[in-house]
């Protein structure tokens, strides 16, 4: 049986959405609570958990209908760019276990500032993880 989420309820109809596009494979939707307005979803249809869940065919497809819709918010929203992001993993932010990208569109001194703090690696210790991770 397949797992439920908030998304496979919003696929099927039980939670109603701002739908934009569908197919075999995914559908988008309007983010409810946006980052800035226009701010859209790509969602697998089926709920794999995260990116190393998700079939290749899977993801490369969602990042296909991503790249679809950052151009679609670059010619009808007038953006200057998108953020198009995936949170992968409760660690990393991710709320809900079933992949999705978010596709934010950003303007020109919007005031959004996404925010990383950096580490530095201390001395030889990048070796190790190249080591690691070849």
């Amino acid at each position: 049986m397949e797992k439920e989420t908030i998304f496979t309820k919003i696929r099927d109809g039980i939670i109603p959405s701002n739908k934009l596009y569908e197919d075999e494979l995914c559908f988008v939707i309007l983010d409810i609570n946006p980052i800035k307005k226009g701010h859209i979803l790509v969602i697998s249809n089926k709920p794999y958990t995260d990116i190393s869940e998700c079939p290749d065919d899977v993801i490369s497809h969602l990042i296909k209908i991503a790249k679809m819709f950052d151009l679609k918010l670059r010619e009808k929203l007038k953006c200057d760019g998108t953020n198009i992001l995936i949170n992968n993993g409760s660690s990393s932010g991710q709320e809900i276990p079933h992949i999705h990208i978010h596709v934010i569109p950003r303007y020109k001194n919007d005031g959004i500032k996404f925010g990383f703090s950096h580490e530095k690696y201390e001395e030889n210790e990048i070796t190790k993880f190249k080591e690691m991770l070849i």
